[in-house]
């Protein structure tokens, strides 16, 4: 998640490259970016990567006071009885490069599809078109207590309203989450490399030689 966070605050240009194989992990403007990742956690600014305490726990606890999450993340916080606007509150991430015109905002999407040669195929049409509608994602804003991914609905909490009319402004940029955006072996070995380098921190170029020997052989592939 930092590793996407701090790509894309610095050059969402080059994040976009990455994850589409025309940029390589290995590159200089990478590695520093991964240095500025290092420095944070020599800092002290992160918390244990080994906890076993979950997020919005240590929250409650105040043992943690930022965790960049998702809108979705606000019914879990609700298990812990933490209320929007009182217990906490959202706010989009800084550019890490303040020359960067824009400010990317990350997502996390998939699309809703209807088959073709369905034999429900209209109904399936039909329902998708109410599902995207105002009253449908007003209404799931309410039970789920999450943004509403059209933006004419209803957010159920002034939290998420504010933010949802905050994004309209075209200062802000939307790229796909890493989870999404980068190819299913690049991911996994990403994974892997990044548990390592937060785990054991140091040079972040052994894990980001390990993660571009998985992405050059993706994409001879592909």
């Amino acid at each position: 998640m930092w590793f996407q966070i701090l790509t894309a605050g610095t050059d969402v240009e080059l994040y976009n490259d990455l994850v589409s194989g025309e940029a390589k992990f290995t590159d200089p403007e990478v590695v520093d970016i991964m240095n500025v990742w290092l420095d944070m956690k020599e800092k002290g600014y992160f918390s244990d990567p080994g906890s076993k305490t979950p997020g919005e726990t240590q929250i409650k606890d105040q043992e943690v006071a930022m965790i960049p999450f998702g809108t979705w993340y606000a019914s879990t916080l609700d298990t812990v009885g933490l209320e929007s606007g009182t217990d906490w509150g959202v706010f989009p991430i800084p550019n890490v490069n303040p020359e960067q015109e824009v400010i990317p905002v990350a997502i996390e999407t998939a699309p809703a599809c209807v088959p073709e040669k369905s034999a429900q195929r209209e109904l399936g049409l039909e329902y998708s078109e109410w599902w995207m509608g105002t009253d449908a994602q007003t209404a799931w804003s309410e039970q789920q207590g999450n943004l509403p991914f059209n933006p004419n609905a209803t957010a159920a909490t002034e939290e998420f309203q504010k933010i949802g009319e905050e994004y309209t402004d075209p200062k802000y940029t939307f790229y796909l989450r890493y989870y999404e955006a980068a190819p299913a072996p690049i991911l996994t070995s990403s994974l892997d490399q990044f548990t390592g380098f937060m785990t054991n921190p140091g040079d972040p170029m052994p894990f980001l030689e390990g993660i571009q020997a998985t992405a050059d052989e993706y994409w001879s592939e592909h």
